[in-house]
């Protein structure tokens, strides 16, 4: 991904009127782990969490879920590991 593409793509969130300023937070800190070469995001929740300033995590499994819905990406858990993300 080129850098033209990302400042695109971070703009194209920043601009979005139908995301909640959290969920803005969120999907960009995730955007910001993103790998191009593994083509997901893995930070942990624990990080997400103290990047973002949510305290609890019903607030994070909330945000997450809806920018699932919303499809801005997809989440994988790994069992005992984390969670991938793959951005939309």
């Amino acid at each position: 991904m080129s850098d033209n593409t990302r400042w695109t793509n971070f703009n194209s969130i920043i601009d979005n009127e139908e995301l909640h300023p959290k969920e803005k937070l969120l999907i960009l800190t995730i955007f910001r782990y993103y790998s191009q070469e593994k083509g997901y995001s893995f930070p942990s929740k624990e990080t997400l969490k103290k990047l973002c300033g949510i305290t609890q995590d019903r607030d994070y499994y909330k945000y997450i879920k809806s920018l699932e819905v919303k499809k801005y990406l997809v989440k994988e858990t790994l069992k005992g590991k984390g969670c991938k993300f793959y951005l939309k």
